[in-house]
């Protein structure tokens, strides 16, 4: 059976409830740390384009986090060109053991194939 894409309206507020509790944490894995290179881009320019995600960016999600090794939570899947490259952005918002609820940014790296945003048209 395939998936219920999410209305605009639980995106945006993903969105905005990720953008209130995320600290600019990036997960440091080679693919995000080699997109910085490729792009010529500093972490703070990284952050800002994560904080200026659109509702038009939603790929896919929330879907259940399948690392054992992250703390568990639902994670959300963004696109969007950043100097002429299609970016996969992977976000998550989980609560810490101290009940503390947080914003995480899993994946930030070129896309290895194509990215459908069905919300592509919103605002």
């Amino acid at each position: 059976m395939a998936k219920k894409c999410v209305s605009e309206k639980d995106v945006e507020r993903f969105l905005k409830e990720f953008k209130a509790v995320w600290n600019g944490f990036v997960a440091k894995r080679p693919k995000n740390e080699e997109t910085l290179s490729i792009l010529c881009i500093t972490y703070n320019h990284r952050a800002e384009e994560i904080r200026s995600l659109k509702t038009r960016g939603y790929v896919k999600g929330p879907e259940m986090e399948k690392d054992p090794q992250m703390p568990p939570g639902d994670v959300w899947v963004f696109a969007k060109k950043v100097r002429g490259e299609l970016i996969y952005i992977k976000l998550k918002i989980y609560i810490t053991p101290k009940g503390v609820k947080m914003g995480s940014c899993i994946s930030f790296h070129i896309a290895d194939g194509e990215l459908k945003c069905p919300h592509e048209k919103a605002k």
